[in-house]
């Protein structure tokens, strides 16, 4: 007797899932490193990336960069966002040696 009604087990993971559940896993590694170990959500997603990354579990490799370009762009808006909320624009104005360039040093 054939079972067509059952899904094929393990599920496939087609593009569409992965970004999905890469996306649930950056959230919970930032959520989990920011609670427990107290780093930045950034550092949680970064762990995130290199866990489903070409390296590790292989998910997303340089074959499929372009398919993916939106899903980059909106996690570089993440991560600059993220970035945005931690610098404090007081402490450039207090340290402006950071913004002026170096003079050239005298021959």
């Amino acid at each position: 007797m054939d079972n067509l009604i059952l899904p094929v087990w393990p599920l496939p993971l087609n593009d569409t899932m992965r970004i999905a559940l890469a996306l649930v896993i950056a959230g919970l590694a930032g959520e989990g490193l920011n609670r427990f170990v107290r780093l930045p959500r950034v550092s949680g997603y970064a762990l995130a990336g290199l866990l489903v990354g070409p390296l590790m579990l292989g998910w997303f490799g340089v074959h499929n960069i372009g398919f993916f370009r939106i899903v980059i762009d909106l996690a570089l808006a993440l991560l600059l966002f993220e970035l945005g909320n931690r610098v404090d624009l007081h402490w450039l104005r207090v340290n402006p040696w950071i913004v002026l360039p170096a003079s050239p040093k005298p021959v």
